[in-house]
């Protein structure tokens, strides 16, 4: 894939975006379900960012009636959850009906995409390693790095590195993960998730606090689409947090569409 226009590219960005969503809950023992065009993810992990929506594609008169099964399976599995609502779901009012049914936004992140032929070249930092996360033993601490630089509770840690080794198992070739050491230290991690369209995708960028503005996130974001390149790759995407939106920009990222996400959660 190359950049054809605005529109092209924005499909890229769903794309990949999907494609890394889906593959969370295979990698967990979870369960993919469709409920009329509503397409969902369920791990069983009791935080939104490991159930929810990646799709949506259903008719306006349809869509009430949706939306309250999505909240009565996830209601039934007793699991807060994400809605993830993306440039191509329907229809248009989705986000005022989803707000209509008790959701509440919890992010608005910009989709982000640059030409991977255009990036700057990784410059030494003194101190900082980036290894690969290919054993549980690594991606025991890649979960804990992550969930800390997040922000996330302390039991997300084990199944956040755990379902990132699994993916990169699953996907041979296709998925990295990176652990930053500074010093001998573990620091921040990102992923690499490469689809099949050319495109290559950035999560989970964490550094912690105490490490941060050092450039260890540029350099978790610049290794892996330079490698990506190299493997042939023409384009990065990644969604982006306050904090890490003029890192991207200064890599060369550009803003292509907005990737709303909004939470709910059965009543206690």
């Amino acid at each position: 894939m190359s950049f054809k226009g605005t529109e092209h590219t924005v499909a890229g960005i769903e794309a990949n975006f999907q494609g890394f969503l889906t593959a969370i809950p295979p990698a967990l023992e979870g369960e993919l379900n469709q409920f009329g065009g509503v397409s969902t993810y369920y791990t069983g992990v009791h935080f939104a960012l490991f159930n929810g929506v990646i799709s949506c594609r259903v008719k306006e008169s349809e869509l009430d009636q949706r939306i309250q099964e999505t909240q009565e399976y996830f209601r039934s599995k007793n699991v807060p959850m994400l809605w993830w609502v993306f440039p191509s779901d329907q229809p248009s009012n989705l986000v005022e009906a989803l707000e209509r049914h008790g959701f509440v936004q919890a992010s608005e992140d910009p989709g982000m995409a640059v030409q991977l032929d255009g990036l700057p070249e990784m410059s030494p930092m003194p101190g900082l390693e980036i290894v690969k996360g290919e054993d549980s033993e690594i991606m025991d601490t890649w979960g804990k790095v992550g969930a800390a630089g997040f922000g996330l509770p302390d039991f997300v840690a084990e199944p956040f590195g755990r379902a990132c080794l699994k993916i990169s198992e699953q996907q041979p070739g296709m998925v990295f993960n990176y652990l930053a050491l500074l010093d001998g230290r573990p620091v921040g991690t990102s992923t690499l998730y490469l689809s099949q369209d050319g495109v290559a995708g950035i999560y989970d960028v964490a550094t912690l606090e105490d490490a941060r503005k050092r450039g260890i996130g540029r350099a978790l974001t610049l290794q892996p689409l330079l490698e990506a390149r190299n493997m042939g790759y023409d384009i990065g995407i990644l969604g982006a947090s306050e904090m890490g939106h003029p890192v991207y920009r200064a890599l060369g990222f550009k803003d292509y569409c907005k990737i709303p996400q909004y939470f709910w959660q059965p009543e206690e």
